[in-house]
């Protein structure tokens, strides 16, 4: 309307006149009983109209916000810029339900845009007026039972007609009533959109009772419950009638069919007759092929069909490859029977695992068995003495995924001599019901004997250079410090100017030294022993109570002496005295001398507790001490020679580190196990195993 005034007055009024006659004529469809607003604003954002705002012609709306937070002329001036008119939507952000839509247009010889705003919520109830005739129309056209109930139990279509009467679903309807419309609610409630249910209703316009099957979904905007009935008798009605349809439309296409198939047997009778005997000539050329293959060709200028034709050209072209194939096979398998004659190795073929099948010449020299006797002899009642010392199909692999296995076996000769061999087994062949398998040996027992003597010649050349090495670089730092002693002291007691208690304390320094050099080179010496294997043990029953015993009373006695009563040492045997064990009497009081040793240098103040006992074959020695321990990570390092737990208590407490090495290799000597348990600062205890035997 507004382009077309326009148009029309432009030219014939004054510019400003013409745009007052717009927009009078616009400002007809504002005011009450209007549906919606009508706006006008420029195409810069400046209100024209804008009724029921209260805002100022002219004023910039670019900046104008609604209730729901949108800067409505900034989105109406966005969407003209791309195209000349179109619709926007508003929707509350809340329960993002559509508030109101608008429809905008350019209108650019005015400068303007023109727009008109509905609000959703202003239809509804003349959209569900709607609704409501179309539905209860469409049952009265075609019998369908439509219905609609509020959340709140209120019907307002009820068996397709519209509700009046003032029952209530949830409150004062009948009971088959609210219990059907209960289900509904909960369906929809557990759904939440839509869902079938099946009931019984009584039917006020048709006056009957019957089972049914109900859909309803759910408007939640309008507090609506939709359904549709479905009458289970009228269903069985209409699949009666349609059965009856469909084995009638049945009938007529079965004679149908059967009509066209005799008619199409016919026809094709005749047609494989006439066909039939050309396709059978064609194929006993194949046939007769395939019968005698060997030399015999295909007549293909004799066959009628050219794809069979073609066939036969192949079969003619496939016999003449695989003659001259079979003159390389016959030639091939002569040259590799003679190769395999000729061979310098001892090689057999066997069959099914064990069968001799073919062997060289040099089989026949090295296991003294001609080829005549062996074929078909099983090869391991030939050579082998252990069954389990043979090697079958399953160790190389039935698939052939290996190809083959080397080992280092036990042969025999058919005089009886032991051999040594390399045998070198492979797969030829897994065809059904016969697999052969190549037997490939080598004599390496005189090699093998020169290997063992050198390597026992090197081992005992290694173990000689071992003992002198660790001898050398050890020895002479661990004797020094008591050799600096002695020839002090020694120096010391020269000196005249010294008196006699004096002169007894350099002497009692100068035997102290000697005793411990002793003992270090004692030490040294049967460490060395050890690492070379050269310490030899003397075994033989011994009271372990009586041999013991002394022992611990010299530690008892150093203890009291040296420890200032600060160190308890308990001893609980825990064995008869008639217990005997069978073992090296001198080795077991050296071991347990060295820990006692340990116990006694590591321990300031506490206990030292020394027992032992039978379980099962073995006697466990503990010796439990609460000295300085050793942290968790040193309880191996421990038993290795020349080493202790910290550097720094070889400077506090002297010692070579050999004591616990040496233990570990007299106790494994003796058949048993050497172990500590111990934490840093809480004591160690040491344990050690004997056998009784």
């Amino acid at each position: 309307m507004a382009t077309a005034m326009w148009a029309k007055y432009h030219n014939v009024y004054p510019e400003q006149k013409v745009r007052e006659m717009i927009l009078t004529s616009l400002s007809a469809y504002i005011g009450p009983g209007m549906r919606g607003q009508l706006f006008v604003n420029t195409l810069d954002g400046k209100s024209v109209i804008l009724p029921g705002q209260g805002i100022d012609k002219g004023k910039n709306l670019t900046s104008f916000q609604d209730s729901l937070g949108n800067y409505v002329v900034r989105k109406e001036l966005k969407l003209l810029r791309e195209k000349d008119s179109g619709f926007l939507e508003y929707y509350n952000t809340n329960n993002q339900h559509l508030d109101k839509i608008a429809f905008v247009k350019r209108v650019d010889a005015l400068g303007w845009y023109i727009g008109h705003r509905v609000y959703p919520e202003d239809f509804v109830d003349e959209i569900q007026k709607s609704i409501v005739h179309k539905l209860t129309e469409q049952w009265k056209n075609s019998g369908d039972v439509i219905f609609i109930n509020r959340f709140d139990g209120t019907p307002v279509i009820m068996d397709g007609l519209p509700y009046k009467g003032k029952e209530n679903l949830l409150t004062n309807a009948p009971e088959n009533k609210i219990s059907v419309f209960q289900q509904e609610l909960n369906l929809v409630k557990q759904n939440k959109n839509s869902g079938f249910f099946q009931c019984s209703w009584y039917n006020r316009v048709r006056k009957t009772s019957d089972s049914i099957l109900v859909f309803v979904h759910s408007v939640p905007e309008w507090h609506w419950i939709v359904g549709g009935v479905a009458y289970m008798s009228d269903a069985r009605k209409l699949a009666e009638v349609e059965d009856q349809q469909l084995k009638s439309k049945y009938f007529k296409t079965v004679v149908t069919t059967l009509v066209v198939l005799s008619v199409f047997s016919l026809i094709f009778f005749f047609f494989l007759n006439f066909y039939y005997k050309r396709f059978y000539d064609d194929i006993n050329w194949f046939i007769s092929y395939f019968r005698h293959p060997k030399g015999r060709y295909i007549q293909t200028d004799k066959i009628h069909f050219k794809e069979i034709r073609a066939l036969g050209d192949s079969a003619n072209t496939m016999m003449t490859a695989r003659l001259r194939i079979e003159d390389e096979l016959i030639f091939n398998q002569r040259a590799l029977k003679h190769l395999f004659n000729v061979a310098p190795v001892a090689m057999v073929v066997v069959v099914d695992e064990d069968q001799i099948e073919m062997a060289n010449h040099a089989f026949e020299k090295l296991f003294e068995f001609s080829q005549q006797e062996v074929i078909g002899k099983s090869l391991s009642s030939l050579v082998c003495e252990d069954a389990s010392d043979w090697i079958s199909l399953k160790d190389i692999g039935k698939d052939g995924n290996r190809a083959g296995l080397e080992r280092e076996l036990i042969r025999y000769t058919r005089t009886g001599k032991k051999l040594l061999v390399s045998a070198i087994f492979t797969l030829l062949s897994s065809d059904e019901g016969k697999n052969q398998m190549l037997h490939i040996y080598r004599n390496i027992t005189d090699e093998r004997k020169r290997e063992k003597q050198l390597k026992s010649a090197l081992h005992k050349a290694e173990e000689a250079d071992k003992l002198k090495s660790a001898f050398l670089a050890n020895m002479s730092h661990e004797i020094r410090t008591p050799m600096n002693a002695i020839f002090g002291f020694t120096e010391l007691l020269g000196d005249s100017d010294i008196t006699s208690d004096e002169q007894q304390l350099y002497i009692t320094y100068i035997q102290k030294s000697g005793d411990t050099l002793l003992h270090l080179i004692d030490d040294i010496i049967d460490f060395s022993k050890i690492e070379a294997g050269q310490l030899s043990l003397t075994k033989a029953p011994f009271e372990v109570n009586e041999a013991l015993i002394d022992l611990i009373r010299l530690y008892q006695k150093m203890i009291a002496d040296e420890k200032g009563g600060k160190v308890e040492m308990r001893f609980h045997p825990g064995l008869p005295d008639s217990l005997k064990l069978n073992s090296d009497v001198v080795r077991v009081r050296q071991i347990l001398s060295n820990l006692l040793s340990n116990a006694f240098k590591f321990t300031s103040e506490g206990h030292i507790v020394v027992t032992y006992e039978v379980k099962g074959n073995y006697v466990v020695f503990k010796v439990e001490d609460t000295g300085i321990g050793i942290a968790k990570k040193n309880q191996q390092l421990i038993f290795e020679r020349f080493r202790q737990a910290e550097p720094a208590y070889n400077r506090s407490f002297g010692g070579a580190g050999l004591g616990l090495s040496i233990c570990k290799g007299l106790v494994e000597l003796l058949g048993g196990e050497i172990g500590v348990e111990s934490e840093f600062g809480k004591g160690a205890v040491f344990y050690f195993t004997i056998p009784l035997d």
